[in-house]
This record gives structure tokens, sequence and C-alpha cells, in this order.
């Protein structure tokens, strides 16, 4: 249950911007693990670039949105993945390779 950068995510963070109505792919490389910590705990948006070439300021996904909001179209394309919903870690159709 993770928005996290790991191999799963292919490398990036899952976040959503605005109104939270879709999930983005921000590179891995883009914000550190400890930047992402000290935002969440003081509660401020990072700045960085999509997949998709948006530039916003970013906010970790709750639980929820996790599993449910859709992933963002031109971000899926870019990184070369199926569209679905949920982090591409949760997504329950994901298929596991041994």
């Amino acid at each position: 249950m993770t928005s996290h950068p790991i191999p799963e995510n292919h490398n990036h963070w899952w976040l959503t911007c605005g109104k939270w109505r879709r999930l983005h792919a921000i590179p891995g490389t883009a914000i550190s693990r400890d930047e992402m910590r000290d935002a969440i705990d003081e509660c401020v948006l990072l700045p960085a670039r999509a997949a998709c070439r948006l530039r916003r300021a970013w906010d970790y996904p709750g639980l929820g949105s996790r599993f449910g909001r859709r992933r963002c179209t031109a971000c899926c394309q870019a990184i070369e993945i199926p569209n679905g919903h949920g982090t591409p870690a949760n997504n329950p159709a994901r298929t596991e390779t041994p």
C-alpha cells in the first residue's frame, strides 16, 4: 500500500494535485524520501514535474486515493504502463512475476 518510488511503482512517486482527481507519476529522483517525509509532517506541497510534463505542487495521497483514484493517462503512456486505478503497486489486477 504505497505511493513510494519502488520497482513495483516503476520507480515513480504517485502523487496528487489540486482536486485529487488523478494520480500522477513523479520521477523518484525528483523528490527524496526525506523531502516527502518532511512535507507530510509539515503539511506542505512539493513542486515537481510529472511524467506527463505537468508541473505542479504535489501532495501524498491518502489510502483511498492510492487504491481508487485513476492514474493519469499521459503519465501511464510516458512510462509505458497500462492505464488503471490506484498506484501500480496497489493495483489488484497487477500480475505477479516469480
